[in-house]
């Protein structure tokens, strides 16, 4: 599959075809890759073609994959308290 992807991103690249809909193309492979990629992005995915009717656990479940912090709470927190021990 990641083989598939890089062959179609080398095949559509823009700076190797002249095809005016190449960064169209380039782009929506390129985002493709990125989903199926990241487990919880495919999750979401998945669970939308399996469940149109469900719109908004679908957006739930897409904008916590995509925007949701990746930095633990635990270390966020310790970072707070050695900056203000600091002062």
């Amino acid at each position: 599959q990641k083989r598939l992807v890089r062959q179609l991103l080398a095949q559509w690249h823009p700076d190797k075809n002249r095809d005016p809909q190449a960064p169209a193309k380039f782009r929506k492979f390129g985002r493709a890759n990125e989903v199926l990629s990241d487990e919880k992005l495919r999750r979401a995915y998945d669970y939308f073609l399996d469940h149109p009717e469900d719109r908004y656990t679908h957006y739930y479940q897409y904008y916590h994959a995509v925007y949701a912090p990746q930095t633990p709470l635990w270390a966020v927190v310790l970072g707070v308290l050695c900056f203000l021990s600091g002062l």
